[in-house]
């Protein structure tokens, strides 16, 4: 396909005077969605019984929601039903047993990708993990699609139902084994792992004197005096003070430099993810991704990637659950420990509880699960696998939320159930004052767009056409809505209005073809308004023949979002 050049025009009319108004419904019989996301956090709930059954019968009322200890009122409630998947304890009991799931436990349109930690994992535990995925693709039943991914960004292979191309894929990937630049013998303070790294460069004295190790006995005596220490003279000791200055120099420039490939590869880790969120927004049926991982740490200064595609997923609707394909790791410094990152001093019960923190959120934040501890993979890989058939998802609008980029935690109660489980997002972050609020609101719409979700509400009026151009053809999309279901904010006698226009296309697989957006600054009277002047959008692509899904969205600055989808079949 070219990449022609997309024309966009945007028309502004009223209903009851435009010659060119679309008063037909959309020929698939489709709904439009109206909804709004201003300031609106969403918090996926999973609530099992006694007997590790998730419920679904429960309703708004039944549901209490706390945020940073204060109750909260529930604006928006949803309860997402996934195709019936294995009871946990049902899962626990039977150990791991390999073989198809049978067609009454497996959805039609089931989506499942294994992102493969490729960079921070060992060989030795790559290599079991990956095995383990091998066998576990053999349970999945032939209609399920199947992508691999690679947190290095080096593989990337789409859904499909060819298994002999997913186990070639994984068995073409190896570890980049990042953790031997943890224990290089160059270091001056080995291991030297991510964790560790960032507490040195952000001035930690205590892990600074854990590098330099003891002081000549000669010297500490004074120096932890404050007695004045007399420099070198003729071939005598060094000043210890210089000497340790030096010395510290040495290992913070160390530090810096396994902090920024640390940096570099944990940008390319949730990026990865990021890329795996937006291709599956769009598919239709159950969506999944089973992490291969033992986790990340995830410095505060980046927790706001994170917390961004946390927002992503759940309103995509996909699952991320993961496994520690580590099993039980042998401790580092004892005989046989291969990973610096599990040791038992501070730095690695420090560096395994940020692991742990940043999976958990991301896992059970999305209605999934991460599990750890176990040297049974095939067993965890089927538990991760293993959807909750019932996610509800509550949405509440923080009341005077104060910009400041501040953590709050969360909490959700359901009295009405004894001996419940309750598995749900624990926290958010406030919106930081310092985000253009144009980015704000190319986001929510780029979020809308690639999410293949839709619930009845106002219409949009979407038309497509075509045009044959020798072996090409011009795809012409048309849009309509009425510009009263905008939020506008008053200004001199005017109603004004920032909106983001939206409109692309999925090819007949449901992957991403192309898409434009621009935004336009809305400026109406209110007779305009009272009139129900009509925004219109249009802009063409050069296509080949094919079936299409096109795709409309419209988001103001105030967060109100239209969205539509249409089929159109491209064909001569």
């Amino acid at each position: 396909m070219k990449n022609g050049a997309a024309l966009f025009a945007l028309f502004l009319s009223a209903w009851g005077f435009c010659n060119t108004a679309y008063s037909q419904p959309p020929a698939d019989g489709g709904e439009a969605v109206i909804k709004s996301e201003t300031n609106l956090v969403q918090v996926p709930v999973v609530v099992r019984n006694s007997q590790g059954h998730a419920v679904g019968n429960l309703q708004i009322q039944d549901f209490r929601l706390f945020d940073n200890g204060k109750e909260q009122h529930i604006s928006q409630f949803e309860v997402k039903q996934n195709q019936p998947g294995e009871n946990l304890k049902e899962v626990n009991s039977r150990g791991s047993v390999p073989g198809p799931r049978s067609s009454n436990t497996v959805p039609p349109d089931l989506f499942i990708a294994y992102l493969v930690d490729d960079a921070w994992l060992t060989p030795e535990d790559f290599t079991y993990g990956r095995k383990a995925a091998l066998r576990h693709l053999d349970t999945l039943r032939p209609s399920d699609r199947t992508a691999v991914y690679s947190t290095s960004d080096r593989v990337s292979l789409d859904f499909t139902s060819d298994r002999d191309l997913v186990r070639k894929t994984l068995l073409g990937l190896n570890s980049l084994s990042r953790v031997a630049t943890w224990t290089n013998g160059t270091l001056r303070c080995s291991p030297m792992t991510f964790y560790k790294a960032d507490l040195i460069a952000d001035g930690d004295m205590a892990a600074m004197r854990d590098c330099e190790g003891p002081m000549d006995p000669r010297y500490a005596a004074n120096h932890a005096a404050g007695q004045p220490v007399q420099p070198r003279r003729g071939n005598g000791p060094p000043d210890p003070v210089a000497a340790e200055l030096m010395l510290q120099a040495q290992i913070r420039a160390d530090a810096e430099g396994v902090l920024r490939a640390s940096e570099r590869d944990l940008k390319t880790y949730l990026g990865a993810l990021n890329v795996l969120v937006d291709r599956m927004a769009g598919l239709p049926g159950t969506r999944e991704i089973v992490i291969l991982s033992p986790g990340v740490y995830v410095p505060e200064r980046f927790q706001g990637m994170q917390d961004t595609l946390l927002n992503k997923a759940i309103r995509a609707k996909v699952v991320i659950s993961a496994v520690d394909v580590r099993g039980v790791p042998i401790p580092w410094g004892t005989i046989g420990a291969i990973d610096p990152t599990t040791g038992v001093d501070r730095y690695g019960i420090g560096e395994k509880a940020e692991q742990v923190a940043t999976m958990t959120q991301l896992t059970e934040g999305t209605g999934g699960i991460f599990l750890r501890g176990n040297n049974d993979l095939d067993l965890q890989m089927r538990r991760a696998a293993s959807i909750p058939e019932y996610v509800y998802v509550l949405g509440f609008s923080p009341q005077n939320l104060k910009t400041d980029g501040k953590l709050h935690a969360l909490r959700i109660s359901v009295p009405k159930i004894r001996r419940s489980t309750v598995q749900a997002r624990m926290n958010y972050r406030a919106p930081d004052a310092a985000r253009n609020p144009m980015d704000e609101m190319r986001q929510g719409a780029e979020d809308a767009f690639f999410s293949g979700e839709e619930t009845p509400g106002t219409p949009v009026q979407l038309d497509a056409s075509f045009t044959r151009e020798m072996d090409q053809a011009k795809l012409t999309i048309r849009a309509g809505f009425n510009a009263a279901d905008l939020k506008f904010r008053q200004e001199n006698g005017y109603n004004l209005a920032d909106v983001m226009v939206m409109v692309g296309f999925f090819d007949k697989d449901e992957k991403y073809v192309k898409s434009v957006q621009k935004v336009y600054h809305l400026r109406l009277s209110d007779e305009e308004v009272k009139k129900s002047a009509k925004i219109q959008a249009e802009t063409s692509f050069d296509v080949r023949p094919e079936k299409y899904r096109i795709r409309f969205v419209a988001r103001d600055d105030a967060g109100e979002v239209l969205e539509h989808s249409q089929y159109v079949d491209v064909t001569w």
